[in-house]
């Protein structure tokens, strides 16, 4: 988002940012944030559905009433499930939508339960379908411009292709880097960025590190971008049994600081499992230019091909396999 507000900026067009409570303000020209209420005293909110979100996007939702009221606005961009806030909230105003699409709603939330039963599934999907038919364009994650094509055909679509901006990383800031997170010099690193949660298949990435660590004794587990203590928990008792001084399980880490972490890695891997849309870290893996390592699944597929990474069997042996091969 915040490429959206620097973006807007250069176009001349101020921009309200309406979010939730939690995080650090950042500076950005022409950007008035907006932060609702933190009701609930979080000081964290899980990746997907969650009663914390729940309370959140009704917040939003009054709040973005209140602000349209006030001023007029030229469009509203609405990240995943707040278009629907924001198609109610715009009302008779006729003020164009762009759905900023990071996955198919029904297909994210169909292991969560209630959500995946047949009848919620059928709602959210009539929900999704009656949002896609009425914004004004959907952009979306790479992968997913098919999906939304054949849901709503007569809607534009537009497929983000992030142009990653990593910075040069220096030999002794990477080896700082190292020496803080207690790894061996000479070792070699299998990273992975982005939260635990199941759709990334993080469960492939934790199964398969237990072979691959068990193989080659220099090598050590990184992964970093755990949503909270509760999954770097799910970590580790996924990798119960493996050396644990070779694993590190990190937590989110600010922006600026992952150039680090991609940097000094030897294998970078991404073990996403059907899901449509195209995880963004693998935009950066293919900026610094280490190998891949990704399942053979059509998420990776819309961008990566034989030429640019080991597309392996989308199990955990041939996720071991792909990685101990490289």
């Amino acid at each position: 988002m915040r490429y959206v507000l620097l973006a807007l900026h250069d176009l001349g067009m101020p921009a309200d940012l309406l979010t939730v409570p939690i995080g650090r303000d950042v500076a950005l020209p022409g950007a008035t944030i907006h932060r609702v209420r933190n009701l609930l005293r979080a000081h964290s909110m899980p990746v997907g559905f969650s009663g914390t979100k729940v309370v959140f996007d009704v917040q939003i939702g009054a709040r973005m009433l209140q602000i349209l009221r006030r001023g007029h606005y030229r469009y509203i961009h609405a990240v995943e499930e707040s278009v629907f806030l924001a198609l109610v909230a715009r009302g008779r105003r006729g003020v164009p939508v762009i759905y900023d699409m990071a996955s198919a709603l029904p297909e994210h939330l169909a292991k969560k339960w209630p959500l995946g039963s047949r009848p919620a599934q059928w709602l959210l999907r009539r929900a999704e379908r009656w949002a896609l038919a009425r914004v004004a364009v959907v952009i979306c994650s790479a992968g997913l411009g098919d999906y939304v094509r054949r849901v709503a055909p007569r809607t534009r679509v537009l497929e983000w292709r992030f142009p990653a901006q990593l910075a040069d990383v220096g030999r002794e800031t990477l080896a700082a880097r190292k020496q803080a997170l207690g790894i061996a010099p000479g070792a070699r690193i299998v990273f992975y960025s982005g939260n635990f949660a199941e759709y990334q298949g993080i469960d492939l990435l934790f199964e398969a590190a237990r072979s691959v660590l068990e193989q080659h004794p220099d090598v050590y587990l990184v992964c970093v971008g755990a949503s909270d203590q509760q999954e770097i928990e799910f970590g580790r008792r996924m990798l119960a049994g493996a050396p644990e001084e070779r694993i590190r399980l990190i937590s989110r880490q600010p922006r600026e600081l992952m150039d680090e972490f991609v940097a000094m890695a030897d294998v970078l891997v991404s073990p996403r499992s059907a899901l449509g849309n195209f995880p963004l870290k693998v935009f950066d893996y293919l900026a610094v230019g280490k190998p891949i390592v990704a399942t053979d699944v059509p998420s990776h597929r819309c961008v990566l091909d034989d030429n640019l990474a080991l597309l392996c069997e989308p199990t955990a042996a041939g996720l071991a396999k792909g990685i101990s091969r490289v």
